[in-house]
């Protein structure tokens, strides 16, 4: 697990990384939230799509997320990787919009 820090308000991030079962007890409520949204993801987003797969080739310096916002029916992730992903969730369907900052949309 890589925790990453910002400094000089969000300018400059440091990257560390912790053993998930093994890491500073300063980070440990921000271990359990992340265990808990991995739960939630896992129950409520990931399916048997095309656009679901494990990359088990990456597995340091991996994007992060920078910024998110979160709305009744949207959520919007401004990723490390200038990728901004907002998705709108609905009781029928979720749909996804993934902008980058080469101006290329993609819907899922």
């Amino acid at each position: 697990m890589d925790y990453i820090s910002s400094r000089r308000s969000g300018a400059v991030y440091v990257r560390k990384h912790h053993l998930i079962d093994v890491f500073p007890d300063d980070i440990q409520n921000k271990v359990y939230l992340l265990r808990h949204f991995e739960d939630y993801m896992l129950e409520r987003l990931y399916g048997q799509h095309d656009f679901c797969y494990t990359d088990d080739t990456k597995t340091k310096n991996m994007e992060f997320v920078q910024k998110y916002f979160r709305m009744k029916n949207v959520i919007v992730f401004k990723l490390s990787h200038d990728v901004l992903q907002v998705t709108i969730l609905f009781s029928i369907c979720q749909t996804c919009v993934y902008l980058c900052s080469l101006l290329a949309v993609q819907f899922l």
